[in-house]
């Protein structure tokens, strides 16, 4: 019987990209972000620019970087796009044979509508499919398995969205012989629309049994995480897990604290703490993990941390993600050990350039980019025609429509205002009269 590509050590590659998690949708953006977590593009980018991942382990006794595996994106036609795995041979120092892992539908305005995994025969064995409501956002995406020559749903997200387009909840179903709610999200957004409140609950005839608070400061950054349970004797919520707090102590860095309580003690103590480092142009660059490790006995009321863990990450020229390290720190040695590298690649297009040039003609460029928001994109065109510009974010969810109406023959400019939006990395797709063309753009605080 055909097998899935899905070996135990692809697993845990594709697990690092968060490829086999709950689909890019579903991140509430509730709780703290996860700095393990290996960033990466948006499925119409990777596809748009070649996109290719190379997962590499670090061998201690050669002290060489040894290849593992390596998946690669390419767009095949306008609306249908591939991905490809391929393991590396140490006996032949080569890599083998490109398989098709995976193979994407998108719809006329180039969004993921289908993707289907294969199997070593090249058989789709598994596919999320996509739907769009009519203000351009998921509204569900259901995971179905190949049952003979049908398909049969196993689990579903069911979305709700705020008017300007923010994941305001969710409802998370397996198929148990008809649709079961297995998880339900609820959000509640600030009138800055900050996300102050995320409620989750399994049982929608009940309360809502685990609530998450943030607080931030007038940067908008967040300041305290704190998990709250219902206490159904008490009828009120009390706090029960990790209270996370943020600290901004100097341009260029900032510090994540979770606290755990400990019941028997009454107090709170620290768990863990990750101290982040930006460069000029506010991009992650470091993260060092530490752990709780007692308290300071010459310091009452002090407590130790020591190091266990560290990412770092390393751009292109253009601004595009390079590479993603992770290392551990050995006590013994007293120095940090590389473990495990993910190379990033692009065959074409650059962060200040179309992506995807038209062979209508059409044509997309940014300036300046990277910016703090403030954009000026000149569109191309042969003739006069009607034309859309939409922003996405890095989840592929639409965050701004920049123009909807006619452009000109020859070049147009149009102001793009995204100094609203948090920094990072936002794709403009423009559509005119069939053609697509689009352009990656970096916002910097």
């Amino acid at each position: 019987m055909p097998r899935s590509l899905h070996t135990p050590a692809r697993l845990a590659f594709l697990l690092a990209l968060g490829l086999l998690t709950r689909p890019a949708s579903a991140q509430s953006g509730c709780g703290a972000p996860d700095p393990l977590r290996v960033p990466f593009p948006t499925l119409d980018a990777a596809l748009d620019q070649g996109f290719t991942l190379t997962s590499q382990r670090w061998d201690r006794d050669a002290q060489v970087w040894e290849n593992e595996y390596r998946s690669t994106y390419r767009r095949e036609e306008l609306q249908t796009g591939a991905r490809l795995f391929a393991r590396w041979s140490s006996e032949t120092e080569s890599w083998l044979e490109y398989v098709l892992d995976a193979a994407y539908t998108l719809d006329a305005d180039r969004r993921l509508v289908e993707t289907r995994y294969m199997n070593t025969e090249g058989e789709p064995y598994q596919r999320d499919v996509v739907i769009y409501g009519t203000d351009g956002y998921p509204s569900i995406e259901t995971r179905e398995d190949r049952w003979g020559t049908g398909w049969v749903g196993n689990r579903r997200y069911i979305y709700d969205y705020t008017p300007d387009g923010q994941l305001a909840g969710y409802r998370f179903e397996r198929n148990y012989e008809g649709w079961t709610l297995s998880l339900e999200y609820e959000g509640t957004f600030d009138e800055e629309g900050r996300r102050v409140l995320c409620a989750f609950r399994s049982d929608t005839e009940g309360p809502f049994t685990k609530r998450i608070e943030t607080t931030y400061d007038d940067r908008d950054r967040p300041l305290s995480l704190i998990e709250l349970g219902w206490d159904g004797e008490a009828g009120t919520y009390v706090q029960v897990g990790d209270s996370i707090g943020f600290t901004y102590p100097e341009v260029g860095h900032s510090t994540q604290i979770a606290y755990h309580y400990v019941g028997f003690l009454d107090l709170w103590r620290p768990e863990r703490r990750s101290i982040r480092s930006y460069d000029a142009a506010d991009r992650l660059v470091e993260v060092i993990g530490e752990v709780y490790a007692g308290s300071d006995p010459d310091q009452p009321g002090e407590w130790l941390l020591r190091p266990v863990d560290r990412v770092q990450l390393g751009y292109h020229d253009d601004g595009r993600l390079a590479s993603h390290t992770r290392g551990r720190y050995e006590e013994d040695a007293e120095a940090w050990v590389n473990d495990r590298r993910y190379l990033f690649e692009y065959a074409f297009g650059t962060a200040s350039e179309t992506t995807m040039p038209s062979a209508s003609g059409l044509a997309l460029a940014v300036a300046p980019n990277p910016s703090a928001g403030a954009f000026v994109a000149r569109l191309s065109a042969d003739g006069a025609a009607e034309a859309r510009v939409v922003v996405f974010d890095a989840l592929g969810r639409r965050v701004r429509i920049a123009h909807d109406g006619p452009v000109a023959a020859g070049e147009t400019a149009l102001p793009i205002d995204l100094r609203g939006l948090p920094a990072g990395v936002y794709v403009l797709r423009a559509r005119v009269d069939g053609a697509i063309v689009s352009q990656t753009v970096t916002v910097v605080r």
